[in-house]
């Protein structure tokens, strides 16, 4: 078997799980078919993995890893992740998954754990164990030095009252709170085992990348800040050699269109079990420059163009850089999203948003303010590097 043929056959799972094709190689099967993923054998370790999933949604856009996981090497009877070497992240990671007891009277079982009910770790050399007591669900952390977590631990201790000690069996409430749960099942087990187990599938090429999932009537919504292309997506999470088997029911694409800026969705059905799947990435990959940064200047709806109070009175064309403090504009259509900082202002060709950082931009002599020297086609977005907030 050649090279290329041996490292085709690992692609797909290389990047559903961030494995390196030297761990691969030696797995891949004898009839030349591609690398699987296997799925968890036994329901407590799916379980497990779902719970742990959901528990971590909190985390958000912290870094350019989903839910801070950097690789994942699935087995049957366990999983190993490898979390960023990032004492934040592992902060995250040991406050959302530990379970702590709220101490409420006549609640709901499931609202008397805050955490992942039953969880109990086991600090080891090669990193922390993670399990749930008499079961066999087992899952390991790797990527960062135990002694943080120690030291996380210790921390907690003194800010939580209710942190349940690393004791080997379970406390009435957690066992209250896992009994309802298995009773009244809200947590789509088959669907987000396999998931988690997939989790950079659904990581792009930015620098942020966010993956949250939550649970909704009759199935999961799913959330990508900065996902792939709709077409890989498919393919790692649908009907490719190493995908779950989920069937596209409706799609909306808009990967490679410049001129939509509601983002991209797809709606995925789970045949085994008839979940539905319910994902969006609101920023696409032509949101991004060519260095991968996001486009957050941004240009609200056209209105019809104001009288300029400047130069002959002709009026301002609009989306163009114009003269002074704060009024670098850009004419692409995109989206105002959270966390650009982005501020409204008025500006002589309509309202605009623009970056909280200002810019000035100097007008050549008997040039209107409303107009830049080599200005582009009619409609063509005004992006010039040099005059980058991003810079």
């Amino acid at each position: 078997m050649s090279f290329p043929d041996a490292l085709a056959r690992t692609a797909d799972r290389r990047r559903s799980t961030g494995e390196s094709h030297q761990a691969l190689h030696p797995l891949l099967p004898e009839d030349g078919s591609a690398l699987a993923i296997p799925p968890a054998r036994h329901a407590e370790q799916a379980r497990l993995e779902a719970e742990l999933f959901l528990r971590l949604r909190p985390i958000g856009g912290l870094c350019a890893h989903p839910l801070g996981i950097i690789r994942l090497r699935p087995k049957p009877d366990r999983l190993t992740i490898r979390v960023i070497n990032t004492p934040y992240i592992v902060m995250c990671w040991a406050e959302l998954l530990l379970p702590r007891l709220t101490g409420e009277q006549d609640a709901d079982p499931r609202d008397l754990v805050v955490g992942v009910p039953g969880l109990r770790y086991r600090g080891h050399p090669r990193g922390i164990h993670l399990y749930r007591p008499a079961t066999p669900a087992r899952i390991t952390l790797t990527g960062f030095s135990t002694r943080w977590w120690d030291r996380i631990i210790s921390r907690m201790r003194r800010q939580y009252d209710g942190l349940v000690p690393p004791r080997p069996g379970w406390t009435p409430g957690e066992r209250a709170a896992y009994d309802t749960s298995t009773n009244s099942p809200i947590i789509p087990t088959p669907v987000l085992s396999p998931l988690l187990r997939r989790i950079r599938a659904t990581a792009g090429t930015g620098t942020v990348n966010s993956t949250s999932a939550w649970t909704t009537c009759g199935g999961i919504r799913m959330e990508a800040t900065d996902g792939p292309l709709c077409a890989d997506l498919v393919r790692l999470l649908g009907d490719g050699p190493t995908g779950t088997g989920w069937q596209v029911t409706h799609q909306r694409c808009v990967c490679s269109c410049g001129d939509h800026h509601d983002g991209c969705s797809i709606d995925f059905s789970d045949p085994a079990t008839g979940t539905g799947i319910y994902y969006s990435n609101p920023c696409r990959p032509s949101d991004l420059d060519g260095d991968g940064a996001e486009r957050r200047l941004i240009r609200s709806p056209p209105e019809p163009p104001r009288q300029a109070p400047w130069g002959d009175g002709k009026p301002a064309a609009p989306g163009h850089f114009t003269g002074g403090v704060g009024t670098v504009v850009h004419p692409s259509p995109l989206p105002a999203r959270r966390g650009t900082g982005a501020e409204h202002f008025d500006g002589p060709g309509g309202p605009c948003r623009v970056a909280s950082r200002t810019y000035r931009v100097g007008v050549r002599p008997g040039q209107c303010p409303g107009q830049v020297a080599d200005q582009p086609r009619q409609g063509a977005p005004v992006w010039d590097r040099r005059r980058s907030l991003l810079r």
